[in-house]
Parts: structure tokens; sequence; C-alpha cells
């Protein structure tokens, strides 16, 4: 079926006539708050709890229990690739040829900067310090949010050799810190270090574009083996968003200055990125934080969502399509079933699947959930209504180790036919693992943690969906689609219900497309 493209185009003409308003209305959505710009740079900012936009809370309902957790994880904060590295050398260059003086003492710091980084041949793209931080305090959180998810729990309760975990990661050639990634999370979650080891681990990394995966979309980056994806960065709508803020920004800097220095409209959106990646390199915020003001900042936020709303998010029709079908094995691996006959030996006996990839999959899996489904695009999002629960706010999910998690609640018969809000002392109270499918089951939705209903099914406990009603609409979706095949015009001849790379681990191994790392 031909999917109807989102394309940008229709939103660009209006975006210069609302601008300026659009200032004043992303300062007064802030309120009396204090405002922190690292909260703010969509996926150029280091990872932070998402605000719980929709009061919804962290708890569980009385008689409910988390009973299987999978997450999808971009990799932790990081230096900058060979590309934004370039710019920053060259914006560097270009201020220090100059002969200036600045009107405000925001501006000192320019006479003395340089790009922080000291190695460039060993740190470009592979994680910062704060990006090794972040993986591995993520492993102990998730350990002691969900500690009967646990492999020591799970052999204490059965009586067996405690097994060991898989984790699964996408083979991103161009850096080895989605791997790096997953070693930090499974060494602080398992409890091990580099020399020591009390719980096993493998790491399988997947080939997205090896032949058996390229035709089935069975990896997760399955829109890197997708003829009909392309990821335009937010096209004409962010070059008209940016050619709208971009410039009054850069003269309101100008106008800071005397002498020979004077920024482009692009400098601007290199300071925010500064701004991010110099904070979380340093481990302190940059100068170039208090640069831009905090109108600036949120129109540089701004353009992060319309970038990934078109680029990877919910305005890619194909990427979206092409991401459900491991959407649905998740979904069947959380169902407790092997999704398909696949050999399952690797994750048949945990109750937590960690699967760790890139920025973009994190819009994608996003978009495959329909989280924003009754949602507008984020450039005509004004108001600060719209801004304050269910708009697409990159900020709020694509961050440097921005996660998508999906838990399985067990609840019991008289609070799985309520919707009521009323809440544990736990945070996440989490059942026996052998109590699976004992219950009426239901999924949370978390982005960074924060809880989001699903807009079309969002009947059970706290708002949550139940299980078999997802899988249908998941379903219905991928029929309508065509599938992968079908979304991205590739031939039959691949297998289009492919078992879940994470449950044919036999395979992937014997062909090639799947090797695994250990902890």
């Amino acid at each position: 079926m031909k999917i109807k493209k989102l394309t940008p185009r229709l939103w660009s003409g209006v975006l210069l006539l609302w601008a300026t308003a659009a200032f004043a209305v992303a300062a007064a959505e802030e309120g009396a708050a204090q405002f922190n710009p690292l909260h703010h740079l969509g996926g150029n900012g280091q990872w932070f709890p998402g605000p719980d936009v929709w009061g919804l809370g962290s708890s569980l309902p009385a008689g409910c229990g988390v009973q299987r957790v999978a997450f999808l994880a971009r990799h932790g904060s990081r230096f900058p690739d060979a590309g934004a590295w370039a710019e920053w050398v060259a914006l560097g260059e270009k201020i220090h040829a100059a002969n200036f003086s600045t009107r405000t003492p925001e501006l000192h710091f320019l006479h003395t900067w340089h790009p922080v980084l000291t190695d460039p041949a060993s740190q470009l793209t592979n994680l910062s310090r704060t990006g090794k931080a972040e993986l591995s305090a993520m492993g102990a959180a998730y350990r002691a949010r969900y500690p009967a998810l646990h492999p020591s729990a799970f052999s204490a309760n059965n009586n067996t050799t405690t097994p060991p975990l898989a984790l699964f990661a996408n083979a991103y050639a161009p850096s080895p810190r989605v791997l790096d990634s997953a070693q930090l999370f499974a060494r602080a979650y398992l409890g091990r270090s580099n020399t020591n080891s009390t719980h096993a681990g493998t790491i399988y990394l997947i080939n997205a574009t090896a032949p058996y995966p390229a035709l089935s979309g069975n990896s997760l980056a399955p829109t890197d083996a997708c003829p009909r994806y392309v990821d335009n960065s937010g096209g004409s709508a962010k070059d008209a968003w940016d050619a709208a803020w971009a410039p009054q920004a850069a003269g309101r800097l100008n106008a800071l200055l005397d002498g020979g220095l004077a920024f482009a409209a692009e400098d601007v959106s290199t300071m925010a990125y500064l701004c991010g990646f110099e904070s979380q390199i340093l481990g302190r915020v940059a100068a170039w934080c208090g640069v831009l003001t905090g109108e600036e900042v949120l129109a540089y936020e701004r353009a992060q969502d319309i970038r990934y709303w078109f680029g990877s998010g919910p305005g890619n029709g194909v990427g979206k399509a092409a991401m459900r079908g491991v959407l649905g094995g998740v979904l069947g691996w959380l169902g407790g079933g092997s999704g398909g006959g696949g050999d399952g030996s690797a994750v048949g006996g945990q109750r937590l699947l960690p699967l760790f990839a890139n920025d973009g999959q994190i819009a994608q899996m996003v978009a495959a959930l329909d989280v924003f489904a009754d949602g507008e695009a984020p450039a005509l999002n004004t108001t600060v209504q719209k801004r304050g629960n269910g708009t697409f706010r990159s900020s709020h999910f694509v961050t440097m180790r921005g996660t998508v998690t999906l838990e399985l609640w067990g609840c019991s018969a008289s609070n799985s036919s309520s919707s009521s809000s009323s809440s544990s002392s736990s945070s996440s109270s989490s059942t026996s693992p052998s109590s699976v499918s004992a219950l009426p089951t239901f999924v949370r939705v978390l982005l960074n943690d924060a809880p989001y209903p699903l807009p079309y099914c969002a009947g059970g406990p706290g708002r949550t969906c139940e299980l078999a009603e997802l899988v249908r609409y998941v379903e219905a979706k991928r029929a309508a689609e065509g599938g992968f095949q079908g979304v991205c015009g590739l031939d039959d001849e691949g297998d289009g219900e492919a078992v879940p790379f994470f449950e044919d681990v036999e395979r992937g191994v014997g062909e090639g497309w799947m090797w695994g790392v250990g902890v």
C-alpha cells in the first residue's frame, strides 16, 4: 500500500508569519520555573529524566506489578563527529581572526575560547565521560527499579544457575559508541567490572544491511536497508523556521559587538549545539549556554522538534512503518511468547530486554508506537496548552541516552477493569518472574522515564494499554502499510514475517549477521 508522505513544504509558508509571536509564547510557557537551557536542546542535550507532562506519576496502581520490561536506548553523551568538529574549529578561527570588543559580560569569554577537545583523533564520535557515567547510572537504576526482573532473582526463584543476560545493539560502523553504551549498562546492571564478574552477559551486534536483515527489516536499524527511506533532517520546514529566528538572534548578538566580528545565522545554531556538547564534555555548564536568550534556546529546540518530526519521527511515514516490525517483535516477547518460532535461547529466561541504537531509531520507535498520533507537526504547536503535555518535544526523549521503555504490567482482575490512578508506594514494584502472563496484562510507555498514555489505547490502570489491544493495533497498521517490504518497495523474496532477531540468535550468529561480544 502506498503511504502518503507528510511533506514539510505544507508547513513552511506559515512559519515566517508567527515566529516573533512564538518567541513570546515560548517564554510564557516556562512560567516562573528556573530555565535550564540544557533541557531544551533536542537531540544535542545530555540525558535528564523527562518531565511528567501528563501528571500520571511513576507509581503503579495498587494490585499491579511489572512482569517484563523492554527498552530501546540511544547511546550516551558523546564527542562531536568530524563534521560538527569542523564547524567548531571554523567558528573559533573566525572569532580569533577578528579584532573586536564586547558590550556584555556574557560574551567576554570569546576572546579566550577554543574548541575543547584535547585529542580529536581519539575522541571524535566516541562517548565522553558524561556519556559513560549516564550508561553506568542507567544500569544501576534499572537494577534498583526492577529487582525481581534481575537474572539473580530469576535463578533464586527457580533454584537454577543465574542465566546470562542477552543485550542487543545496532552494529554502528562509524563509531563503537552504541556497543560501548550497551557494555557500560550491562556491567552496572549485572554487577560486573572489568576484573570482577558476578553475572554473565553477552551483547549481540546486528548488521542491519546484511542480506537477511536487509530483506526483512529484522534489525535495530531497519531503515538502513530501506531504499524508500529518506531522513531529510526537517527539510524545508526546518529551513523556514531557522530563517525566521536565527537571523534575529544573530542580529541581537552583533549589536553587542564592536569591531570586526559579526556572526551569521548559521553560527547561532552552532552556539546552541556547543552549549549542549561542551557542557557534557567539560562536566559543567558551558559559557555558550549564556550567549542565547531563553527565547532563542526555545526557538532552537523548536528547530530540533521539526528536524526529528519530519526527519525520522511521526512526519516520516516510511520510517515509522519500517520500525513497526521491530515493535511487533518486542510486544510478542513482552507477552511471553517466542513471536515466531525462533530458537529463543538467548532471551527465553530473562525478563529484561535491553536494545541499543541511535537517535533516529528512538524517534522511529516513538513514531511506530503513535505516541503523538493525535498531535500536530511541531512547527504549528504555538500555544502554551499544546506545548504542555501531548506535544512532540524532542528534548524529552531524543536526548543522549534517550530511552523508550515498555513495561508489561500484570494487574488483578478488579484493577484491570478500571483506569484508577491510585498508586502504591513503590514506583515500579515488580512481581516474581514466574508470574508472567498469570494476570491481565497492560503496557505502559515511558519516554526518558516519564509515562505517556497512548492516544488510541489508554483504558487500562494508570492510563495503560491492554497488551492484546496494542498488539492488534500494531498488526493492523502493519497490514495497512504493507509491512517492511511493502513500505520499502522490496521484492517478495525476503521474509516479511521474520522471527525477531533477539529470538533468532542461533541463526544470526550462524549466518554471520549477528555476533556476540562479552560484557
